[in-house]
């Protein structure tokens, strides 16, 4: 029986975030859409998450790189005004806490989190909001799993997590999670409640 539904927040509950700032940027400066991601995301935002580089160079360090015109800081509005809320899958997770414990669970920076609570109201939306950079600990890992299931009194077995990169779910599915990966919210849906009927 599943008894904690743990979310991802962009890509899941938002729209946008690193994928979207990546295709603005590699249509504005004719650049592949892969390598600004790998640069943007995957090498620098990765690191700043982890607390390994600061703020400004997670940004300034791929405008160097890619030959960007903007500043670090045109760069982080950008980043957060590409995000837009979800509300199929927001208006699910309200109808699911009726009878499930949901948490988001995100890799994310505090103040851009505290930006993103107050602008889209999500700890109304969730009965708690687990932010890995914030207990440093990257999101893709047993560790942070075995954190997650430290606070809460339940089996793998027990758990849903739903996010929209097969990276984040690897760990989840070795240690006998259920995971959802999230292509569209029918998909989703569809998924969670064949999970949910037979768990």
């Amino acid at each position: 029986m599943i008894k904690l539904i743990i979310c991802d927040f962009t890509g899941v509950v938002v729209t946008g975030g690193h994928k979207k700032l990546c295709r603005e940027l590699a249509e504005k400066y004719n650049l592949d859409f892969d390598y600004v991601y790998d640069v943007v995301y995957t090498k620098y935002f990765n690191q700043f998450v982890v607390n390994k580089i600061s703020e400004q160079e997670t940004f300034a360090k791929p405008i160097e790189e890619l030959g960007l015109k903007e500043n670090w800081q045109d760069l982080v509005q950008m980043y957060l005004k590409t995000h837009t809320i979800n509300q199929e899958m927001v208006d699910y997770i309200g109808e699911l806490r009726k009878k499930y414990k949901v948490i988001l669970l995100t890799k994310n920076i505090k103040h851009y989190l505290d930006w993103e609570r107050k602008e889209f109201g999500l700890d109304g939306m969730f009965d708690d909001i687990i932010n890995t950079s914030e207990i440093n600990l990257p999101k893709a890992s047993t560790e942070t799993l075995n954190y997650v299931l430290g606070r809460y009194p339940v089996e793998p077995s027990e758990v849903l997590y739903v996010d929209d990169q097969e990276i984040n779910l690897q760990d989840a599915k070795n240690i006998g999670m259920n995971t959802v990966l999230y292509q569209d919210f029918d998909q989703v849906k569809s998924d969670f409640k064949n999970i949910l009927l037979n768990k």
